[in-house]
C-alpha cells in the first residue's frame, strides 16, 4: 500500500476548481481557492514565481501568516530546484 500515491491523487483532485481547471498554486501546502486567488491578485501565477520570494512580503500581500508563506516559498523553491 502506497500512502504517497493516495495523497498525491487527492491533492490533484483538490487542486481542480469547479470547472475542472487545475490550479498549480493549489498544489502548495495549505493553499486552497482563497489563497490561490490572493496569490494571483498579488501577481503570482505559478509556483515557480514564488521560489525565492520573501515570506514576509508574501504574507503582507496575501494576508497569510509568515509561517504559512515560508512553507509555500520553501515548497516552491524545492520544486524549482528539483529537490
Amino acid at each position: 500500500m502506497s500512502g504517497d500515491g493516495g495523497v498525491a491523487a487527492r491533492r490533484s483532485r483538490d487542486a481542480a476548481d469547479a470547472d475542472g481547471f487545475e490550479d498549480p498554486l493549489m498544489e502548495l501546502p495549505g493553499v486552497g481557492s482563497t489563497y490561490a486567488k490572493r496569490l494571483r491578485s498579488a501577481g503570482y501565477d505559478s509556483v515557480d514565481e514564488l521560489a525565492g520570494t520573501d515570506p514576509a512580503t508574501l504574507a503582507d500581500e496575501t494576508g497569510a501568516t509568515e509561517t504559512r508563506t515560508a512553507e509555500w516559498v520553501d515548497h516552491a523553491t524545492d520544486e524549482r530546484d528539483g529537490a
